[in-house]
């Protein structure tokens, strides 16, 4: 079964849309930089990115390596998951992730 990690949306200004997301949908800011933010409330994760760095997707967790090789090659992020973008015929992607075990 397919379970939603988080959801992208692309923004124009990472702290102004974090502050917007935070108070309208009391959500806590887990990670802020000039380039992307995280947020969560007890449903729902976000993840707010720029343009030009990351598409806008909806993340599906993987429950294992082998689950997420199938979906093509991975590459890491900086929080040391694994991903794969899969970009559908509009534009938007599914990117594919799995934590490995810390």
């Amino acid at each position: 079964m397919n379970k939603i990690d988080h959801i992208a949306l692309v923004v124009d200004h990472i702290q102004d849309a974090a502050e917007f997301y935070s108070e309208k949908l009391n959500m806590d800011c887990l990670y802020s930089d000039s380039t992307w933010a995280l947020l969560r409330n007890e449903h729902l994760k976000i993840a707010l990115v720029l343009e030009d760095s990351h598409p806008c997707h909806i993340a599906i967790r993987c429950e294992s390596k082998e689950q997420l090789e199938k979906k093509g090659n991975p590459n890491q992020h900086r929080d040391g998951s694994l991903y794969v973008y899969e970009v559908g015929p509009s534009g938007n992607a599914i990117e594919w992730i799995y934590y490995p075990p810390q």
